[in-house]
């Protein structure tokens, strides 16, 4: 599969032991500049620490010379960006609440 912003490639795997699913986000770290490798690490860091029901987990990071692996929850709902889109008017305080 590919990430809907970013083109890179996504891989879908379950972990036998717990029957998690997870996505896996590659990185290729040498297309990223000085800044952009910044940001992505400062990104990794907040993820690290932030643990809520509405934000997807990170449960781990493999760093190697080319590329970065983040190891996700995986999200199956959907692309919450596309659903916006599809409501044009907006969504209501209890709609997105419930989002």
């Amino acid at each position: 599969a590919r990430h809907v912003f970013t083109g890179e490639k996504v891989a879908v795997k379950v972990i036998d032991k717990t029957k998690l699913k997870v996505a896996v986000k590659v990185i290729d770290k040498t297309k990223l500049d000085t800044l952009a490798t910044g940001h992505l690490f400062q990104e990794v860091r907040c993820m690290k620490l932030v643990q809520h029901p509405n934000i997807v987990r990170l449960y781990e990071v493999i760093d190697t010379q080319t590329k970065l692996y983040l190891i996700l929850e995986l999200g199956d709902g959907g692309d919450m960006f596309d659903y916006i889109m599809k409501h044009e008017e907006g969504l209501n305080e209890d709609l997105a609440k419930k989002y």
